[in-house]
């Protein structure tokens, strides 16, 4: 599998959403390939800040601003 493809699987991989094919490909390229290997790195690094962050709670005066600029576009 190429970098193109393997990149394009990362966050799936990561989630366990790969068929065990598709893991078993990812795991050979990883082996061997630094940029791929970095690419999972900081992917896992964002999967892992956005976690801290999971069950906090959106103020509702906030969410209703988010609302409201999302349906006026």
């Amino acid at each position: 599998m190429k970098c193109e493809k393997v990149k394009e699987r990362l966050q799936a991989f990561i989630d366990n959403e790969t068929s065990s094919e598709v893991t078993e490909e990812i795991r050979n390229h990883l082996t061997s390939c630094i940029s791929c290997q970095n690419e999972l790195r900081e992917l896992q690094k964002i999967d892992t800040f956005l976690l801290a962050f999971h069950d906090e709670e959106v103020p509702e005066e906030l969410s209703i601003k988010l609302l409201n600029i999302s349906q006026s576009e």
